[in-house]
């Protein structure tokens, strides 16, 4: 959350991940944030799903598990009924909030459970500290 800039980003949702004896907010199977982004009188939305995952996984390749089936066809529903861009925010190794390395993936291209490094490898920022811009003519989270 301290990487989008107030004097560009609002939060207009922040889901939680809450639940008891399995009941938890229809809510809750959306993205974590709706953000809006603003600038020079242009105002646009867009929703980030964030995911930490401690190491990656060694199978016959190195990858890892991101969600589950359901997970992603809750997100691709969310997207199609909103009409905004998803995008998939994951860190890899340090803390949740302090990653070791950090992927911003659009959803459109995460479309199984698993996604090798290989693959994540074109997605990764290059620090990890540096501020969210959302680059809406491209349509990129950076």
């Amino acid at each position: 959350m301290k990487r989008f800039r107030p004097e560009y980003f609002s939060i207009k949702e922040w889901r939680g991940d809450k639940y008891v004896d399995g009941v938890y907010a229809e809510s809750s199977e959306n993205p974590d944030l709706e953000i809006e982004f603003r600038l020079r009188g242009i105002s646009t939305t867009l929703a980030v799903e964030c995911k930490w995952r401690q190491s990656f996984e060694r199978r016959d390749k190195v990858g890892l598990t991101w969600a589950s089936s359901r997970q992603i066809a809750n997100y691709q529903r969310f997207a199609d009924a909103r009409g905004l861009p998803v995008f998939v925010v994951i860190g890899v190794g340090g803390q949740p909030s302090s990653p070791a390395e950090l992927y911003v993936i659009p959803l459109t291209k995460l479309r199984y459970p698993w996604a090798n490094a290989e693959y994540l490898s074109k997605y990764r920022r290059a620090s990890v500290g540096v501020d969210f811009f959302y680059d809406y003519k491209k349509n990129e989270l950076r």
